[in-house]
């Protein structure tokens, strides 16, 4: 099925995040990729019960804002700096660091 094929391109890009240690030891790609799919379909259904855009904006908004059970607070701080400097990057026009 559709949501199947989703939620299996989602695990499989997760797995390839955890490889490269961009992701916890301790994270379950698997689960976590069931969670994003769960949030999304939930969100497609107040969408379709008539949640404004703003509503569904603060949605994920709040989800950005909590870190991830499986994820180490110090690795979640890390990837809220690193996040905050690419945002600022983008915003002044600058190009990303070479890796």
């Amino acid at each position: 099925s559709r949501r199947q094929a989703g939620e299996t391109a989602l695990r499989t890009r997760l797995e390839r995040a955890k490889k490269a240690g961009e992701l916890p030891r301790e994270t379950r790609p698997a689960d976590l990729s069931r969670y994003v799919w769960a949030v999304c379909y939930g969100m497609s259904v107040m969408a379709a019960a008539g949640a404004t855009r703003d509503e569904l904006q603060r949605i994920v908004a709040q989800k950005r804002r909590k870190r991830p059970a499986s994820m180490p607070a110090s690795t979640w701080a890390k990837s809220q700096s690193v996040a905050r400097l690419r945002k600022e990057r983008r915003v002044m026009g600058a190009s990303p660091p070479a890796r």
